[in-house]
């Protein structure tokens, strides 16, 4: 009987404790971006794109391989291409060209289709929101 008391009563606790936490919570990187300068809004996307191309793929994107004549590095072709594409949103931010930066979202949108790894989704989809806040030039509302 003691246990169930004791059961019942840490039943009860997290439950209250999952209430009591349902406060609305709101994007990281909107938080980042709050009440900055569009100069530091630009160096805030350009390390989060760039940290997150690195994880598109669900895997490590840069390996080792040994060879008679010393080690070379082999980089992932997918995450190669999309920091080459946070590079361009990045030289384009503080411009007014709507034309450039629709091309921008259309080319990160076509980068982030041609990952397919079920690992990778949640990563897929915060680039993609980097992608949409980079080419509109402010953070979302």
């Amino acid at each position: 009987m003691k246990y169930i008391n004791t059961l019942s009563y840490f039943i009860v606790l997290a439950f209250l404790s999952g209430c009591s936490s349902s406060t609305k919570t709101t994007d990281p990187l909107q938080q980042q971006l709050e009440g900055k300068s569009p100069h530091e809004q630009r160096e805030v996307l350009r390390l989060a794109c760039l940290n997150g191309a690195e994880k598109i793929t669900g895997r490590s994107s840069l390996w080792k391989h040994s060879t008679a004549h010393g080690t070379i590095y082999i980089h992932d072709k997918a995450v190669e291409q999309m920091k080459t594409v946070c590079r361009q949103m990045d030289s384009e931010y503080l411009t007014e060209s709507a034309d450039k930066k629709l091309s921008l979202y259309a080319q990160c949108n076509a980068q982030l289709d041609k990952i397919n790894n079920p690992k990778s989704v949640q990563a897929v989809n915060d680039m993609r929101d980097i992608c949409d806040v980079y080419t509109q030039g402010r953070s979302k509302p």
